[in-house]
């Protein structure tokens, strides 16, 4: 497994060329998430700004004993607390989805740098959740275990058997 696990070890030059392929891929992707956030959050202030006029419109109706009644009230506050609602699922959505996306591309860059030193200094929980995490298929021969990777991972290690000596080509980068 040690053997497995440093065969996907990148050298820093290409840990950067892989960071580099991933804000060419994935960049405008989180710059339309990060735009529709700020949409969505803007459009949920304005909501809640409205709400809160509307509260103070009904509150000097009663007040005033004329103006916006109780009905219209009602049904302006339940449609705007209903999309209100609407608005809040989508950012709790978005939010997710970005922390999920984050968080595999953390753990994708962390293993890439030392998956071999993070077995080896893991307890057996975590040595359990990485040989889990890591394989694509295993299987065992004349008493000698091969493990196929998952896609990035084999495409690190296929890096290093390719090209031991660094070179700067970013063709596996995709």
């Amino acid at each position: 497994m040690a053997a497995v696990l440093s065969s996907i070890r990148l050298s820093d030059d290409k840990l950067d060329q892989l960071v580099l392929a991933i804000r060419d891929k994935f960049g405008n992707q989180q710059e339309y998430l990060d735009k529709t956030i700020s949409e969505t959050r803007l459009e949920y202030d304005n909501i809640k700004a409205q709400l809160k006029t509307l509260t103070y419109e009904r509150l000097e109706a009663v007040k005033k004993g004329r103006g916006l009644t109780s009905e219209m009230f009602d049904q302006v506050t339940e449609e705007l607390s209903a999309r209100q609602h609407e608005l809040d699922l989508k950012l709790n959505s978005l939010t997710n989805a970005n922390f999920g996306f984050l968080t595999t591309l953390s753990h994708l860059l962390d293993l890439a740098q030392r998956a071999n030193q993070l077995f080896q200094d893991a307890d057996i929980t975590t040595r359990n959740k990485l040989l889990r995490f890591l394989p694509a298929n295993q299987s065992l021969y004349n008493k000698k275990l091969t493990i196929e990777l998952l896609y990035p991972y084999k495409l690190m290690q296929d890096v290093n058997k390719k090209d031991p000596e660094g070179s700067n080509s970013t063709n596996w980068c995709g």
